[in-house]
This record gives structure tokens, C-alpha cells and sequence, in this order.
């Protein structure tokens, strides 16, 4: 049954009004100093009104956790000033907006002293000491709150795709031999206690989301599926909100007690109907949402098929809806509105812009 249109109510009272949402996505589009350019308020504001959920990229929480050039900032309360438009538009078009909290841990590059669970000296990261798992804890609550009073709806926390809290996940890279490494109990941590120290120190009706990586995917290694479902429930007794899966395919399948699974059917087996679901991975097609419905997710969010689709949620129910399937023709961005900016970064993902990298 197809009720992605349909409304969802969420653990801290916001009522989504579809069950559709823009996935955080790198966009580069950002001031040098972290401020929110006009790009990026034109380019997330010409979705505002399809989807039900609508999320910023990955948001620095403090200078030494950035990643990338164009990287949006919460570091400061300057950064609050102009996010306070983006929230202004998104909200009057009836969709939620949240921004995702991050810190690259090993791949703060900006950092001359880069911390992580782990210490190499060939590529500068070091273990980090227990006073600074403290401030980092901290600075996630700062951009909380800066968050809160810049009006989005809530934040999620960015626990996956190799950053910070996923290098403390992994049972490979987390080296420590404290209460934060270890077992998963310990290498989770970390994470659980910057969702609690965040969920105590913002409004009760905020949203507080978190995504993770639930098995290891491209070069991501030493996350289980059995130690996801633990991190999983854990987070469910945290309250939070809705707990985003970062997926290659939506329908991706793993091993759990000699059988093959989806990994989305497996965590929503096992965690409480209260906490949302929600997924990526390849989903272009109306049909393929509804897969995953179907699979457990209780709603989906789209990357790449949000890019050249703004008004997917709207348009793709309709009969004679097709997906614009990469390769896509670079004429178009201007149409849903991808900056030159943005243009330039796609370019650089094989097969995916007419003249852009090849496929390997």
C-alpha cells in the first residue's frame, strides 16, 4: 500500500506531513567561515513544500571537526543569523527542517591535530584524551542549542559513514582500552552520551534524529549487524526520534544467524514502533519507496533522485512519473537549482554528470 503522502507523528510530537525526506547531502555550497551562502537557501528552499522532512548537509560543531570546503557551520553563534532565513522559508512551505551535526574525527582535514580512538602518526590523528570526548560532547550540545534557536524543527546526529562516532563504532578502528572502546557497550559510548547530554538540553517537542552506518559498506569495516541492533535499541530507550540508515541499496541484505536479511527488516524487528525508521540507498521510484515501506522503513529519504526531482513526493505518485536516471545532462541544474558550485563537486562522482568522472 502506498502511504508515503499520508502524515507521521514522531516520539517528540512534530507531525511530519509525508513520510518523505531530502537526505543530507554534501553540496559544498557554503561561505569559507561557515555561513549559509544564498546556494544553498535557493537550492533547499526549492524543496520546501514536497517534502515532509528536510535536511541541511553535515554541519561542523566546532572548527577542528570540519571535513570539507563549503562545510555549513554551527560552531558559532554568527552562524545563527543567516540559517534563521532557511528555517523561515522551509517552515512557511509546511515541511520540517533539521540540520545534521558532524565532526570528521580522522577526517578533519582543516585540523593540525586531528583525534579520533585510535593513533597514527602517518596520517596525524591521534587518540583523543577523555577531557576532549567531553568538549566534543559539548559542542554537540552548543550546536544543538544554536540549532534550536535558529528555528529548525531538530537535528541529527551523524553517527555513520566513516566520520567521528563511526570510527568509535567500529571494533577495527577504535584502539582504546578504556570505558570507550572495547566492547560495543564501550565503543558506543561516545555517541550515546552526546544524544543524551543533547536530548537533556533541548525542548521536549525538538526533534533529535541520528544516523548510523548498520554494516560495513565501501571501505567502512568493523560494524555487525548484531552489534548495530544493540546500538539500535539503545538509542530507542534514548527517546530519539528517528534513526536514519545510511544504505549503498535500501533493500541491501546481510547475515544474521545463518540468513540473509534485510537490514532494515532487522531493525525494525527489533526496536519499539515509536522510533521512525527511516532509509536511503537508490530509491528513484515510487515503486522502489514502497519497497521499502513494505521491507520496514516507516519513511524514506532521497539523495541523488532529490537532486534533479524537487518536487519528487509530489510528482512521482503521478502514472506517467519516469526518474531521471544518471547520466544526467548538466542543462537541467539550473531548473533545480544546483549552483555551479555544486555542478563542479557532482562532476567528480563517476557516471553520474554528462561530461563529469567516467565509471571505473
Amino acid at each position: 500500500m502506498d502511504d508515503l503522502n499520508e502524515p507521521m507523528k514522531l516520539n517528540c510530537g512534530q507531525i511530519l506531513m509525508n513520510k518523505i525526506g531530502l537526505a543530507p547531502l554534501t553540496n559544498k555550497q557554503s561561505n569559507e567561515d561557515g555561513t549559509l551562502n544564498d546556494r544553498e537557501l535557493e537550492w533547499l528552499k526549492l524543496r520546501g513544500g514536497h517534502y515532509g522532512l528536510i535536511s541541511t548537509c553535515a554541519t561542523y560543531v566546532s572548527k577542528d571537526g570540519k571535513a570539507w570546503e563549503g562545510q555549513l557551520g554551527l560552531s558559532e553563534d554568527r552562524h545563527i543569523k543567516n540559517l534563521e532565513r532557511l528555517t523561515d522559508e522551509i517552515k512557511m512551505s509546511g515541511s520540517k527542517i533539521i540540520t545534521q551535526l558532524h565532526h570528521g574525527g580522522d577526517k578533519a582535514v582543516f585540523s593540525n591535530d586531528k583525534i579520533s580512538c585510535y593513533d597514527d602518526t602517518h596520517i596525524k590523528v591521534r587518540n583523543a584524551s577523555k577531557e576532549e570526548l567531553q568538549e566534543i560532547i559539548n559542542n554537540y550540545v552548543l550546536a544543538a542549542k544554536r540549532a534550536e534557536k535558529a528555528g529548525f524543527n531538530g537535528i541529527e546526529i551523524h553517527g555513520a559513514n566513516g566520520y567521528l562516532f563511526t570510527q568509535f563504532l567500529s571494533h577495527i578502528t577504535n584502539k582504546r582500552n578504556d570505558e570507550y572502546g572495547g566492547d560495543i557497550e564501550g565503543r558506543s559510548r561516545l555517541l550515546l552520551e552526546t544524544v543524551e547530554a543533547v536530548r537533556r538540553n533541548v525542548s521536549k517537542n525538538f526533534m533529535v534524529n541520528v544516523r548510523i552506518s548498520p554494516v560495513n559498506t565501501y571501505s567502512l569495516k568493523g560494524i555487525d549487524i548484531e552489534e548495530t541492533i544493540l546500538v539500535a535499541k539503545w538509542l530507542d530507550e534514548l527517546n530519539i526520534d528517528i534513526l536514519s540508515l545510511s544504505l549503498r541499496e535500501y533493500n541491501m541484505e546481510t547475515i544474521f544467524e545463518d540468513q540473509n536479511y534485510p537490514v532494515i527488516q532487522l531493525i525494525r524487528d527489533e526496536t519499539n514502533n515509536n522510533l521512525k525508521i527511516a532509509t536511503a540507498g537508490n530509491i528513484w521510484s515510487r515503486a522502489d519507496a514502497v519497497n521499502a515501506r513494505e521491507i520496514g522503513a516507516d519513511m524514506i529519504l532521497l539523495g541523488r533522485a532529490g537532486i534533479v526531482h524537487p518536487d519528487w513526493p509530489t510528482v512521482s505518485s503521478k502514472k506517467n512519473f519516469k526518474p531521471y536516471y544518471p547520466k544526467w545532462d548538466p542543462a537541467i541544474f539550473q531548473k533545480v537549482g544546483v549552483s555551479n558550485v555544486f555542478h563542479n563537486y557532482l562532476m567528480k562522482f563517476p557516471g553520474l554528470v554528462m561530461g563529469g568522472a567516467e565509471k571505473r
